[in-house]
């Protein structure tokens, strides 16, 4: 097979390191033209805690989501994805806090519909919570020189503002990196046998050791879930 034909994870947008996370660190703030989104998320807990983050989404201004705001998406899509994970956020929140269980809203304001639907139609996802505005791209490192683990990993963003809620965001990132090595031996057995190498036996033979030794290090990972987070609070 031509070389050219191998896969490349790059090509999937998967990070050799962090499996589906972003090799960049998720943007933290969006540019000022958008502070009013920004202040909502800095007080979404307490809002959604005195049941006033209606009010405050109603008097919001329709925002512009174009590049004259958040830049051209080919180089400036942490920002763009910044932009879709704080409006999601602000978006469900408006849904779901209800004054009783009843009161769930079916639409939400045009001032945050339309922009809302415009990001998400840009970075090509759905507009509602998703795996990806949770966890995938809203996290940051505590120290950006050091590893992605369970102590350098932190979310940017949180409905109730209690750990139990980021831990919950936290595990699913780290079976993220635990499976990162297995996601690049799977790219590797395949490409062995693509290019019908002399040595193709002893790679898939290495990279299903890996595969399994990933598939070991998520599932560890995912027992870490109840040491931190209680299904009575999260």
């Amino acid at each position: 097979m031509d070389s050219a034909a191998l896969l490349k994870l790059s090509e999937f947008d998967v990070s050799e390191t962090r499996g589906f996370m972003p090799e960049e660190i998720p943007c933290k703030t969006l540019p000022d033209y958008f502070r009013s989104w920004e202040d909502i998320i800095s007080d979404l807990p307490q809002l959604i805690e005195r049941k006033e983050i209606r009010d405050r989404v109603e008097k919001l201004d329709q925002l512009e989501i174009s590049e004259a705001t958040l830049g051209k998406l080919k180089t400036n899509k942490s920002q763009w994805l910044r932009a879709y994970v704080v409006v999601t956020f602000i978006g469900q929140a408006y849904i779901w806090t209800n004054k009783d269980d009843t009161d769930v809203k079916t639409t939400v304001p045009k001032c945050i519909a339309v922009p809302w639907n415009k990001v998400a139609e840009t970075v090509k996802l759905p507009p509602v919570q998703t795996y990806a505005t949770a966890c995938l791209y809203n996290w940051y490192l505590a120290d950006p020189t050091k590893p992605t683990d369970e102590e350098n990993l932190k979310s940017l963003i949180t409905y109730t503002g209690l750990p139990d809620e980021e831990w919950f965001y936290i595990i699913s990132l780290l079976v993220e990196v635990a499976a990162a090595p297995g996601i690049r031996a799977v790219v590797e057995a395949y490409n062995a046998l693509a290019s019908n190498s002399d040595a193709t036996e002893d790679t898939l033979f290495q990279c299903v050791k890996e595969i399994l030794e990933s598939a070991k290090n998520m599932s560890a990972a995912l027992d870490k879930m109840y040491s931190k987070c209680k299904p009575e609070k999260f």
